[in-house]
């Protein structure tokens, strides 16, 4: 359809120039000559634009490719993602590959045709961003399970010391005066 439209529109035009240019050979008058040029111009407005939308539609991001890494990984790895209708682009990178200090990556934009439309970063040189250090909680340190385990050992020493002396004996005791 928009082959139609656009090569209905540069034939109309192309149309309009040669009508006008050929009064003006015959006429003279300055106003045709103008308007016959201006119409050869709208003619290859419409032919440009019949190349590029029809002929060549690239230039259009259809994918993009998230290559990322940890500083110092040789190589990195990737994520693909188709775009939306409404031209957006949302892609997730795992969690196992950010962690701090940073996050290297560098984003490729792909036509329908494979091609390079648009680029941040490179593989020599890639973006970063920073990736602050989360502190770990509590019960992940190895004081705080020392901690538990001493007051489990403890508890279960008073345990079995309470559970296991006989109850209800009496033990004489002299205490010897000096």
């Amino acid at each position: 359809m928009a082959l139609i439209t656009y090569g209905l529109c540069a034939l109309v035009a192309l149309l309009c120039a040669w009508l006008l240019l050929t009064a003006w050979q015959r006429h003279g008058l300055r106003l045709l000559l103008w308007s016959g040029l201006c119409f050869a111009g709208f003619t290859l407005n419409n032919v440009l634009l019949v190349l590029d939308k029809v002929v060549y539609p690239g230039g259009v991001a259809r994918k993009m490719t998230v290559y990322f890494r940890k500083p110092g990984d040789a190589q990195f790895s990737r994520e693909v993602v188709e775009g939306a209708p409404s031209g957006r682009f949302d892609a997730t990178v795992p969690g196992l590959s950010v962690q701090a200090p940073s996050l290297e990556y560098h984003v490729v934009l792909l036509d329908d045709n494979g091609a390079s439309v648009a680029a941040a970063g490179s593989l020599g040189q890639p973006l970063s961003v920073g990736v602050a250090r989360t502190p770990s909680p509590v019960y992940k340190r190895g004081w705080f399970w020392g901690v538990v385990g001493g007051v489990a050992a403890a508890g279960a020493i008073a345990t079995g010391l309470a559970l296991g002396l006989p109850r209800g004996s009496s033990a004489p005791v002299t205490v010897n005066p000096q």
